[in-house]
């Protein structure tokens, strides 16, 4: 499915699953088409599959109810998946190959350049394609392991860094920034 972002400007970056395009709605209605560009698609294997089962269980939340004996309730509720686990990767349906890029993960930069989030398998360092404000794709930039944008610097003092949240193996979230260096 498509993907969207709107940029400090009022822009709206609209990333496009057929053709893999940029579409930008300009503040004052006009709208610019992007080329569509060919990227590497890649296979679901296991790996990628449990992959995307811990990021499921990583945003999930249950609740429990317990009764006791004399009809007290009382309730419980916690991140993660609950006491005895949840679902597993035979559960669900998996296409044979990768989603081009992650829904609700494109972003626009103060510069007006919208970062898509690409879908990579594991092993593979997260990659966020980069296009300008008429659609044309830039180029890439890779991320350190783990990581996500999730923001950049707009003042002066902060103007062309990144800001990424990355989550540890025991399940802490760190918050990194990163200067971008341009060629």
């Amino acid at each position: 499915m498509d993907d969207w972002a709107a940029g400090p400007d009022g822009s709206i970056a609209v990333v496009r699953a057929n053709g893999f395009s940029v579409d930008w709605y300009r503040p004052d209605g006009r709208m610019v088409t992007g080329p569509g560009y060919s990227v590497e698609s890649y296979p679901v294997g296991e790996a990628e599959k449990e992959g995307e089962m811990e990021e499921m269980a990583r945003a999930a939340m249950f609740t429990s109810v317990v009764v006791s004996d004399g009809g007290e309730r009382s309730f419980q509720m916690g991140r993660g998946l609950p006491p005895g686990g949840g679902p597993g990767t035979d559960d669900f349906e998996w296409p044979e190959s990768l989603p081009l890029f992650r829904p609700n993960g494109t972003l626009v930069s103060p510069q007006g350049e919208a970062w898509v989030q690409r879908i990579m398998p594991q092993g593979m360092a997260p990659r966020y394609e980069l296009f300008d404000r008429d659609g044309t794709r830039l180029g890439f930039v890779e991320l350190p392991p783990g990581a996500k944008a999730i923001g950049f610097g707009s003042i002066p003092a902060t103007e062309g860094m990144v800001y990424l949240a990355r989550v540890d193996a025991v399940g802490l979230t760190w918050l990194e920034r990163y200067r971008l260096l341009r060629p």
